[in-house]
């Protein structure tokens, strides 16, 4: 397999979470720490390098404007040079090199169709939305079929993991 040259160097403070082998993973972080840029990269990282036919990833945020917001420009960015024609912007989703998607959604209004099956997902939850609940609701029916990872940032507050 090729060496792929990403643009980007983890904080010292990511490097733990980047270099774990647990399946879940969860960030607890003060604001400006760097969650989403560590989660971008994390689905970067694993999405070029799955060997799984049709591999999808997300990110998903409260809401789908919100979670676009904060993550697709870092999305885009750190998919330069390693992406598949043009990111969809319509869709909130890009395809790699080896046709891997990595998409963005939203809690509140989930858009992927019942059949979806996540390869991997990261969440962004906020204390002002306590969506736990969502979270394994939306989530872990798509990481069970294909034994996928959940990573999951919060800023403050209650923080629960799917088990």
């Amino acid at each position: 397999m090729q060496e792929l040259a990403l643009q980007y160097e983890p904080r010292e403070a990511f490097v733990p979470f980047h270099q774990r082998s647990q399946r879940f993973g969860l960030m607890v972080c003060h604001r400006r720490a760097g969650k989403t840029v560590s989660c971008i990269n994390e689905l970067v990282l694993r999405a070029s390098y799955t060997s799984k036919k049709k591999a999808k990833y997300a990110y998903v945020g409260p809401f789908r404007k919100q979670a676009r917001d904060v993550a697709w420009e870092y999305l885009k960015e750190a998919t330069e040079g390693i992406r598949k024609g043009p990111p969809r912007e319509s869709d909130l989703q890009v395809r790699l090199h080896n046709d891997a998607v990595i998409s963005i959604y939203g809690l509140i209004t989930p858009t992927p169709s019942v059949d979806s099956t996540l390869t991997e997902s990261s969440s962004m939850s906020l204390a002002i939305c306590d969506l736990p609940c969502g979270e394994r609701s939306f989530c872990q029916p798509f990481l069970t079929d294909a034994v996928g990872q959940y990573l999951s940032e919060r800023r403050r507050g209650k923080t629960t993991s799917i088990k």
